[in-house]
């Protein structure tokens, strides 16, 4: 452990001393500066706002049956899908085997 907390300063140190460097190597790199700057912040932004404005149209629209049964159909929908996916399949046991107690009775 003593090692890799070593190897964090020094890649950290290294960083450190070559960022001068580092940075303006990435100064000329229009295409990274559009997809990670502000313009890319924006467009992502924007994006995260239409999909807002979408669904609250669609799920909040003054109807409480459509609004109950869109929860309701996605829960069943997520579950089921969880269930047909996991691994290793699930073994559904579904007599009351289990449940069963024996009476005991405290007399005797």
């Amino acid at each position: 452990m003593l090692g890799l907390s070593a190897l964090a300063v020094l890649l950290g140190l290294a960083l450190y001393l070559l960022w001068p460097r580092l940075l303006a190597r990435l100064a000329h790199l229009d295409w990274l500066d559009r997809l990670l700057g502000d313009a890319g912040y924006n467009h992502a932004f924007e994006g995260v706002l239409a999909l807002a404005r979408r669904c609250t149209l669609v799920l909040q629209n003054g109807d409480q049956r459509r609004y109950t049964a869109t929860v309701v159909g996605a829960t069943l929908l997520v579950t089921a899908v969880g269930l047909v996916l996991a691994a290793p399949p699930l073994a559904i046991d579904l007599s009351l085997e289990g449940l069963r107690r024996r009476r005991r009775w405290w007399w005797g």
